[in-house]
Order: structure tokens, then C-alpha cells, then sequence
């Protein structure tokens, strides 16, 4: 019995001692190295009224924190350190609550610390440093006024303006308008090229007009079948052995008559090319050009002009040498999108072209005449008329009605999770 009452008080003072020496050194809450990311770590526990916290962070060779602070979940800052390397501080704390700790490290790069939390507890020994959180709801009815509407006030008469559409206003807008004669030439490269641009100069444009649509008009009177022979005959002479063969007179009268020719058969009378290139136009005349070269060069002249061919034929020949060394053109070298041989063109769009140059040559010689090319853009406005006119306006009629709500107000507590 003796030993056993000597046993209990032994265990006793062990405890006590214990317990002594527990509060005296503190209680580790949190020991061990953590790895600070680019927002840092936060560590949240409950302490005691009267309770002291005894900080310990070791870094790194020459590393320095940015900032450390404790903090209540409310915001409130209990004790704070920046721009600090490692340290070991004994912190107290006035009441009972849940705090934080913030650790916010400097730099890009992750940092790892060795941290120690230890509690030395105040007046109560045995605490709890987990916490958790209370939502509490408060309910409170409310009330408000709010304006109905119960019928209408007396009418309110104005007098007022209003538009009213009338019609449209047409305006063509020449972009050009282009009248020539193709007489009859006997030289063999002067075929006629002529371009146009197509574009809408801004400045002609009424105010506030809008574009409706393109017309384009390309013809040409026809001449007389009666003077086929004589332009038949022309053609086939050349222009340098009609000059040698025919008097002047003679020459005056051929040209005369080309005025009036008529197509040769299953020819059209003008050809047309639309391109985005100016250069085009140029390109065009050299190749019609440099083609009449060619084809004049190596011309059979007919039995009614033998008797001079001796004497052009060394020019003939030239002429063939002349043209094999000639850059000739060729559609190849050319950027249209369209083209035709045409005795009558009338288009009306409203999309506007892409293309930016309207191409025309007299393709085949002595076959034409009183060509007529004309474009016009045509734009719109609206007009309108004003009129007066009487407005009556019926505003509402209200009264205030009395309504009730019930609001509910929120609460969050943290408080500690007791043994």
C-alpha cells in the first residue's frame, strides 16, 4: 500500500513537471521547411487570451522576405516585419481569436524557409489551435414605397414639324463621253487605242448622295456594202505600194472612202479591253502596231498592182527583218478581265467595276465609222417636305403603394474548436 501511495505521487510530479516545463518552452503548433511561391503561404490558427507566439524563420544564405505579419481574420494587423532575413521573436496576443500569418517572399523565384510556430500558452494551458467559422442569418422585414400607375392625366396637345418622304432626286455624273470617225488609213500600223478611266471624281458627288448604278454606251454606224471593193482593193494594196501606185488624186479619193466602209464579213467593227493597268493602254498599241508590221511585211499583193511590186519589194524585205527584231506584244502581256469585238454595248449595273481603265481599238482597219463611247454614274437623294401637325401626349397618372420585404443580414464568426 506504502509503495503504491509512493508510486501515484511520483507520477503526479512527472505530470506536473511536465506541464511546467511545456509552458515554460511553449507548445509547437507548426515546425518544419516550406517552399514560398510567387504569392507566398498563409497559416491560420487559434490562440488564448494571454497566449504568446514565439516565431522562428531561418532563410537562405543573403535571402531577405519581403514582409511577415500576423494578422485577425478581420484585417486587422497584429505585428508585422519587412525586409527581414532570419530571426526568432516572441509575440503576445491580447485576446482570444483566430489569427494569420502571412509570408511574402522577394524575388521571381521560389524560396524555401524553415518555420517555427510555438505557442506558450497564458492563462489556459490546454487550447485548441484548430478554428472553424459560424455563419449566422438575421432576418429584418423592411418597408417601401413604390409608385403605381392608375390611369392617365388630361391629354397635352403640341404642334410639332414633321418630315415627310417626297421623292428621290436622280443626278448622272459624265465620267466621259467620247465621239471619234475612224477614217480609213492606209498605213497598216495606225490602228487607233484610246483609254478611259472609269473612276467617279469625289468632288462631283452631291452631299449626301448615294450610288445607284453604272451605264456604259459603246456604238458605231455601220458604212455602206457599196464601198467594200474600193476598201477591199486599198487593203490588199498596203499603204506604201498604194501611195507608189495611185496619184494623189487618186489616194485622196481612197481616203475619202474609207469614211464610209462598211465591215468585212464576220468581223466586228471595234474591240474593247477593261484593265486595272494603265500601261495596258500603251501595251495595246504596240501590239496592234507591231502585228500591222508584220502582216504588211509579208503581204501578196493582187495581179492589179504587179507591175510595182519590184519596185517595193526591197523595202518588203526590210520591212520582214525590221519586224522579226521587234519586241512584239501579245495578249499575255496584258491584265483585262474582259474584252470583245462589238458594234453595240449598252450596260447598266449597279456594282461598281473593278477595273479601272476602259480600253478601245479600231481592231480591223477601213471597217468603222462614228464610233460613240459614253459613261455616266448615277446617284440619289431622298427629299423630303415638312408639315405641321398636332400631337397630343396622355402622361400616366400615379399613386405611391406601400410594399414590405424581408432583407436577411449575414454574420461570420471564427472562433475555436474546444475540447
Amino acid at each position: 500500500m506504502r509503495k503504491l501511495c509512493l508510486f501515484l505521487c511520483l507520477m503526479l510530479f512527472v505530470v506536473f513537471q511536465s506541464q511546467v516545463r511545456c509552458q515554460s518552452e511553449g507548445i509547437p503548433v507548426f515546425q518544419g521547411n516550406i517552399e514560398l511561391n510567387r504569392d507566398g503561404r498563409t497559416f491560420s490558427y487559434a490562440f488564448a487570451q494571454g497566449d504568446k507566439v514565439l516565431l522562428k524563420v531561418v532563410t537562405g544564405k543573403r535571402k531577405e522576405l519581403r514582409n511577415i505579419r500576423i494578422t485577425t481574420l478581420s484585417g486587422d494587423v497584429v505585428w508585422s516585419k519587412e525586409n527581414t532575413p532570419g530571426f526568432e521573436e516572441e509575440i503576445s496576443l491580447s485576446r482570444e481569436g483566430v489569427y494569420t500569418l502571412s509570408v511574402e517572399k522577394k524575388g521571381l523565384f521560389n524560396q524555401t524557409i524553415g518555420l517555427d510556430i510555438i505557442r506558450k500558452p497564458g492563462a489556459v494551458a490546454d487550447y485548441n489551435p484548430a478554428w472553424t467559422k459560424h455563419n449566422r442569418y438575421k432576418a429584418e422585414v423592411v418597408s417601401f414605397k413604390v409608385d403605381t400607375a392608375v390611369g392617365y392625366e388630361s391629354a397635352v396637345q403640341n404642334e410639332i414639324d414633321l418630315k415627310v418622304f417626297n421623292k428621290y432626286l436622280f443626278q448622272n455624273i459624265s465620267l466621259y463621253n467620247f465621239k471619234d470617225q475612224v477614217k480609213g488609213n492606209l498605213a497598216l500600223d495606225g490602228n487607233h487605242v484610246q483609254g478611259f478611266p472609269m473612276g467617279v471624281d469625289p468632288n462631283k458627288v452631291p452631299k449626301g448622295a448615294k450610288f445607284k448604278c453604272y451605264t456604259y454606251s459603246l456604238n458605231s454606224v455601220l458604212g455602206g456594202q457599196k464601198h467594200w471593193a474600193i476598201a477591199e482593193l486599198a487593203g490588199q494594196i498596203g499603204g506604201t505600194a498604194a501611195s507608189i501606185f495611185l496619184t494623189p488624186a487618186a489616194g485622196f479619193a481612197v481616203h475619202g472612202a474609207m469614211a464610209l466602209v462598211g465591215p468585212a464579213p464576220n468581223k466586228a467593227p471595234v474591240m474593247y479591253y477593261m484593265s486595272n493597268r494603265h500601261s495596258d493602254i500603251k501595251t495595246i498599241g504596240e501590239m496592234k502596231s507591231n502585228t500591222g508590221k508584220a502582216k504588211g511585211a509579208v503581204n501578196t499583193y493582187t495581179n492589179a498592182v504587179s507591175s510595182v511590186i519590184g519596185l517595193v519589194n526591197k523595202d518588203a524585205g526590210k520591212a520582214v527583218k525590221k519586224a522579226t527584231e521587234l519586241d512584239t506584244k501579245t495578249e499575255a502581256d496584258l491584265d483585262y478581265t474582259q474584252k470583245g469585238n462589238i458594234t453595240n454595248l449598252f450596260v447598266n449595273s449597279a456594282i461598281p467595276p473593278t477595273e479601272k481603265y476602259f480600253i478601245m481599238t479600231n481592231s480591223y482597219l477601213m471597217h468603222a465609222k462614228n464610233i460613240h463611247l459614253s459613261a455616266t454614274a448615277m446617284y440619289y437623294v431622298p427629299s423630303f417636305f415638312t408639315v405641321k401637325a398636332k400631337e397630343e401626349v396622355f402622361n400616366l397618372k400615379k399613386e405611391q403603394i406601400e410594399k414590405t420585404e424581408t432583407k436577411f443580414s449575414k454574420t461570420t464568426e471564427y472562433v475555436s474548436i474546444k475540447y
